[in-house]
């Protein structure tokens, strides 16, 4: 376990920390590492996910709250890369 200090927006951080958990020198997944989740009820890790994702084994998982289920999200195999670059414009303009 490791702890990082983020100077402003720790989204991106966050992210980017978990894919370096899985991620070797040369870009290739680490077998001791097959998978990550990234946990969070925030969607804008989603949305940096699929604008960086590189693996298809990084997920985003957005816990339930009473009556409403948790969802388990693929950067990789839930948008096609239009509809990706659509919500991440979207999100750029609506912050």
């Amino acid at each position: 376990m490791a702890c990082k200090k983020a100077d402003e927006d720790a989204d991106c951080l966050i992210v980017n920390s978990a894919l370096q958990r899985i991620a070797t020198t040369d870009g290739c997944v680490a077998p001791t590492h097959p998978s990550v989740v990234v946990i969070s009820e925030d969607i804008d890790f989603f949305v940096i996910l699929i604008d960086i994702f590189t693996f298809g084994n990084v997920y985003f998982l957005k816990p339930g709250n009473g009556k409403i289920a948790e969802k388990i999200f693929s950067p990789h195999t839930a948008l096609e890369k239009t509809i990706a670059n659509s919500i991440l414009f979207i999100q750029a303009m609506s912050g």
